[in-house]
């Protein structure tokens, strides 16, 4: 009886450590190199709601340089390129949107301006990825979820992250 509760106890820690190595594969593979964000082509709009809280709790204010997009972590730079005339600016995502049908973003005013669509109200562009700022879109005023998050997601390629792994139950 004694054995199979050992074996029932190393059944349980052998699920847990496969269980923590497929996790880090996973969180591996979404923040690795490898699977950087190509980039998105498509229509942008702006908005200016003054006042109002973003997203990820912010004031929105339309003279700072930033944007709304449905699934880009907060926080992330993108470069976005006007395709009608070749302007581009460095934005950063603080909001969720936009809502309009056929629409991937919504821009600052300011940026609008100096992407040269304010009159027109939208335009084509060219999203792509500059930097992540911070891991897993945890914000950097909550010290401890970021610290964690540094934690969680590994640094190396998931590969690296397998070979390093040592089971210290396996016999």
């Amino acid at each position: 009886m004694a054995k199979r509760r050992w074996n029932i106890k190393w059944a349980i820690t052998e699920m847990r450590n496969v269980f923590c190595v497929a996790a880090l594969v996973v969180a591996g593979f979404l923040t690795s190199a490898s699977g950087a964000w190509a980039g998105q082509v498509g229509s942008a709009s702006w908005y200016a709601l003054d006042g109002n809280r973003t997203a990820n709790g912010e004031r929105m204010n339309s003279r700072r340089m930033t944007a709304a997009h449905r699934r880009l972590p907060f926080g992330t730079r993108i470069k976005v390129t006007n395709l009608r005339n070749g302007r581009s600016v460095v934005l950063r995502i603080n909001d969720r949107g936009p809502y309009a049908r056929g629409r991937i973003l919504d821009v600052s005013k300011a940026a609008a301006r100096k992407l040269g669509f304010l009159s027109r109200g939208h335009t084509r562009v060219r999203i792509t990825r500059v930097s992540r700022r911070t891991a897993l879109g945890v914000q950097p005023r909550y010290a401890k979820l970021q610290q964690l998050a540094r934690i969680a997601v590994p640094k190396t390629r998931p590969a690296i992250v397998l070979a390093s792994l040592s089971f210290s139950n396996v016999r």
